[in-house]
């Protein structure tokens, strides 16, 4: 996998996009399954102007439990494609995963385990 990885990687900087995208679904049928990193190819997408296939890689991580949200609203990659309907969607369940965390957490007494105060 990490080969392959690096050559996707190429492929984006070289702007490569739709062998970079076979090459990602070639890396998800070997059964990479990393949230993180299926979020990373996303981003790299992001990064190279490939608004349609960072939004539906970006999809796919959050799908896996991937709660991005700070990065999909402070990153210039990400805050680019604000106001597409698609990514605005992906947002807002990004927003209300990390709201439902952080009642969990709050709710399990992790501010008292950590010594943290509520928020």
């Amino acid at each position: 996998n990490a080969r392959l990885i690096l050559k996707l990687d190429r492929l984006i900087v070289e702007r490569r996009i739709e062998e970079a995208l076979a090459g990602m679904r070639e890396l998800r049928t070997q059964g990479f399954a990393d949230p993180e990193g299926i979020y990373t190819g996303a981003f790299m997408f992001a990064w190279a102007n490939s608004p349609d296939a960072a939004i539906e890689i970006l999809r796919e991580a959050v799908t896996a439990g991937y709660a991005c949200h700070a990065a999909l609203t402070g990153r210039p990659e990400w805050t680019k494609l604000g106001g597409r309907p698609d990514f605005d969607a992906i947002v807002a369940d990004t927003a209300r995963m990390v709201d439902d965390a952080r009642r969990r957490f709050d709710a399990a007494g992790g501010p008292d385990v950590l010594g943290v105060p509520v928020r």
